[in-house]
């Protein structure tokens, strides 16, 4: 079988959102779409489109300026150049075959997806056979209206918004409610075609819009419920849940490097980009911001209450109380607690 080369589109248009710019909103270490854009790549997404607004595209483009991808990043500004272009036109910003490409469609509004998660939703498109795909959940997840209703075959007919199916009494005949998780996966070829008969995307990129078209036309739409990815699914749409998705995210880092044989006295008090190398044998303690470009060596004690930011700490090395910038600490050294270091220091 023919290896087929994958893409995505990723929407910025999030109308429900109250978090101002939310894709450059930095967590451990990376702004939020820089976090989604790797997934993607890591899933082996070979070319990424970004659209929305003018401001929106601006906010973003200067959230990923500092940053190289190891993929194609274009972005589709939908208010100046392309007012009213349907969704199917985006294929002309992809450089690959669209008769050999899956695409992924996907909202910004949830950045914190996995490689893991995109890699499983194209391996079920694979799998399945089917035009279009996306997973669902049966257990309600805020942010997440879309209420899967199936035909009389078994097949996917539409997705509703649940308000909207409750006040139409569609909801009463179910006896269980599966959730949409609004990730779209779609052959290229067959995306043309079917968004030409959706909105503009001038009015708005609904992606679940496209589900009962593709049905329409015969193409074959799968959903498969799984519960694995509750958490990553969550649309980010406050500070709020900004603040609960940081979390999590701090919890996967701070287990990576446990599990790489740091010890974290206090993984809820210790702060770690995702940009920041640790060798085995090091002890971190409570308090401790370990920021950007930072590299700790082995067997160091660091913290309680130090602040590192781009800094190069030599093995055997002890820190405490200590804040510091692009600054480097030599094998064995003891920093002077309660010390603030300025940049360029070498202790």
């Amino acid at each position: 079988m023919t290896t087929r080369s994958r893409a995505a589109i990723v929407s910025l248009s999030e109308p429900s959102q109250t978090i101002q710019h939310p894709v450059s909103r930095v967590v451990a270490g990376l702004p939020l779409l820089v976090h989604l854009i790797e997934a993607l790549i890591a899933a082996n997404v070979e070319q990424i489109l970004v659209l929305g607004s003018t401001d929106r595209i601006n906010i973003a483009q200067g959230a990923v300026a500092d940053y190289e991808f190891k993929a194609g990043l274009n972005f589709l500004d939908i208010d100046s150049d392309f007012r009213g272009v349907p969704l199917a036109d985006c294929l002309a910003f992809l450089d690959s075959d669209k008769f050999a490409t899956d695409l992924v469609l996907v909202s910004a509004a949830q950045p914190f997806l996995t490689a893991e998660y995109f890699a499983s939703l194209f391996t079920f498109k694979e799998s399945s056979n089917a035009g279009l795909c996306f997973f669902g959940s049966k257990d309600s997840i805020e942010g997440l209206p879309g209420i899967v209703l199936h035909n009389e075959k078994g097949g996917v007919a539409e997705i509703v918004d649940q308000d909207l199916g409750e006040s139409l009494g569609m909801l009463d005949e179910l006896d269980q409610v599966e959730i949409s998780h609004n990730v779209f996966a779609i052959s290229a070829d067959i995306l043309g075609p079917c968004a030409r008969r959706s909105t503009p995307l001038s009015v708005a990129v609904q992606f679940s819009d496209l589900v009962p078209t593709v049905a329409a036309t015969g193409n074959k739409v799968c959903c498969d419920t799984v519960e694995t990815f509750a958490e990553e699914i969550s649309p980010v749409t406050d500070l709020a849940k900004l603040a609960q998705a940081a979390h999590r995210k701090r919890q996967v880092i701070n287990r990576a490097h446990m599990e790489n044989g740091v010890h974290i006295v206090d993984p809820n008090a210790t702060y770690i980009d995702v940009t920041v190398a640790i060798a085995p044998g090091t002890v971190i303690h409570p308090n401790t911001y370990l920021r950007g470009s930072t590299a700790i060596a082995a067997d160091c004690q660091i913290g309680p209450n130090v602040k590192l930011v781009d800094c190069s700490v030599e093995q055997d090395a002890v820190l405490e109380f200590v804040s510091a910038e692009a600054s480097v600490f030599t094998e064995g050294s003891r920093a002077q607690p309660y010390s603030i270091l300025q940049s360029g220091s070498r202790v």
